[in-house]
């Protein structure tokens, strides 16, 4: 089964997400341990959102 061009099938999230959720979530993971809860989560989203922006096609 495939996800579409660009991710539009109804497959479910294309696998650019996939990668930006997994790699934002370790990190907000990380420094929420090392630093607290909202950094964790300003990290994680703040990541997220930059990684959006430059993996966009």
């Amino acid at each position: 089964m495939s996800a579409g061009v660009n991710g539009s099938g109804d497959e479910g999230l294309p696998l650019r997400w996939v990668v930006i959720l997994l790699v934002s979530t370790i990190a907000g993971v990380l420094v929420g341990r090392a630093e607290g809860l909202a950094e964790g989560m300003t990290v994680a989203i703040g990541l997220a959102g930059f990684l959006h922006l430059v993996m966009r096609s």
